[in-house]
Protein backbone atom coordinates (compact mmCIF):
# COMPACT_ATOMS: atom_id res chain seq x y z
CA UNK A 1 0.00 0.00 0.00
CA UNK A 2 1.31 3.09 -0.94
CA UNK A 3 0.55 6.98 0.39
CA UNK A 4 1.75 10.45 -1.10
CA UNK A 5 0.94 13.39 2.35
CA UNK A 6 1.04 16.58 0.71
CA UNK A 7 1.90 19.05 3.69
CA UNK A 8 1.95 22.60 3.39
CA UNK A 9 2.53 25.05 6.50
CA UNK A 10 0.87 28.89 6.51
CA UNK A 11 1.76 31.59 9.59
CA UNK A 12 -1.38 33.19 10.37
CA UNK A 13 0.04 35.58 12.78
CA UNK A 14 2.73 35.69 14.97
CA UNK A 15 2.83 32.11 16.76
CA UNK A 16 0.15 30.73 14.88
CA UNK A 17 0.43 28.15 12.31
CA UNK A 18 -2.45 26.50 10.01
CA UNK A 19 -1.11 22.71 8.91
CA UNK A 20 -2.85 21.53 5.62
CA UNK A 21 -2.43 18.16 4.40
CA UNK A 22 -3.75 16.22 1.82
CA UNK A 23 -3.09 12.10 1.84
CA UNK A 24 -3.90 10.62 -1.50
CA UNK A 25 -3.42 6.37 -2.04
CA UNK A 26 -2.82 4.69 -5.00
CA UNK A 27 -5.97 4.89 -6.47
CA UNK A 28 -5.89 8.50 -6.02
CA UNK A 29 -8.59 9.02 -3.42
CA UNK A 30 -8.14 12.01 -1.48
CA UNK A 31 -8.20 13.03 2.02
CA UNK A 32 -8.01 16.47 3.67
CA UNK A 33 -6.78 17.78 7.12
CA UNK A 34 -6.23 20.93 8.60
CA UNK A 35 -5.25 21.95 12.02
CA UNK A 36 -4.65 25.32 13.35
CA UNK A 37 -1.99 25.52 16.55
CA UNK A 38 -1.65 28.24 18.47
CA UNK A 39 1.17 29.39 20.57
CA UNK A 40 3.91 27.29 18.64
CA UNK A 41 6.84 27.86 16.93
CA UNK A 42 6.40 26.51 13.03
CA UNK A 43 8.42 23.12 13.41
CA UNK A 44 5.95 21.64 16.11
CA UNK A 45 2.75 21.37 13.73
CA UNK A 46 4.93 19.62 10.90
CA UNK A 47 5.81 16.91 13.14
CA UNK A 48 2.65 16.60 15.07
CA UNK A 49 0.52 16.48 12.06
CA UNK A 50 3.17 13.73 10.26
CA UNK A 51 2.79 11.68 13.34
CA UNK A 52 -1.27 12.34 13.83
CA UNK A 53 -1.41 11.08 10.13
CA UNK A 54 0.46 8.30 10.20
CA UNK A 55 -0.95 6.79 13.06
CA UNK A 56 -3.65 5.72 10.69
CA UNK A 57 -1.73 3.55 8.76
CA UNK A 58 0.40 0.17 9.01
CA UNK A 59 3.03 -1.32 6.62
CA UNK A 60 2.89 1.14 4.00
CA UNK A 61 5.34 3.49 1.91
CA UNK A 62 4.47 7.19 2.32
CA UNK A 63 5.78 9.50 0.51
CA UNK A 64 6.17 13.32 1.61
CA UNK A 65 5.87 16.64 0.22
CA UNK A 66 6.09 19.86 2.47
CA UNK A 67 6.59 23.40 1.65
CA UNK A 68 8.75 24.05 4.92
CA UNK A 69 12.59 23.73 4.10
CA UNK A 70 13.18 23.27 8.00
CA UNK A 71 10.78 20.54 7.98
CA UNK A 72 12.42 18.68 4.78
CA UNK A 73 16.30 19.15 6.38
CA UNK A 74 15.43 17.09 9.26
CA UNK A 75 12.95 14.59 8.14
CA UNK A 76 15.67 13.99 5.62
CA UNK A 77 18.07 12.96 8.32
CA UNK A 78 15.67 12.22 10.89
CA UNK A 79 16.96 8.98 12.45
CA UNK A 80 20.45 11.29 12.98
CA UNK A 81 18.22 13.53 14.92
CA UNK A 82 18.01 12.96 18.84
CA UNK A 83 14.79 15.55 19.98
CA UNK A 84 11.59 14.58 21.49
CA UNK A 85 9.56 15.43 18.49
CA UNK A 86 11.92 13.45 15.99
CA UNK A 87 11.89 10.30 18.27
CA UNK A 88 7.78 10.43 18.74
CA UNK A 89 7.74 10.44 15.18
CA UNK A 90 10.53 7.41 14.43
CA UNK A 91 8.44 5.80 16.96
CA UNK A 92 5.22 5.79 14.96
CA UNK A 93 7.16 5.01 12.15
CA UNK A 94 8.75 1.89 13.22
CA UNK A 95 5.92 0.90 15.46
CA UNK A 96 3.48 1.24 12.46
CA UNK A 97 5.86 -0.19 9.57
CA UNK A 98 6.01 2.66 7.51
CA UNK A 99 8.84 3.82 5.13
CA UNK A 100 8.79 7.24 4.83
CA UNK A 101 10.64 8.48 1.79
CA UNK A 102 10.75 12.47 0.78
CA UNK A 103 10.03 13.31 -2.32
Amino acid sequence: MQKHIDMQITRKDSAIYIVDAKITDEEGNAKEYSRTYENSNSIYPMYRTLKVLLSGYKGCTVTITTNSKQFNEEIASLSYINGTLANMLSDTITRNEITLIQA
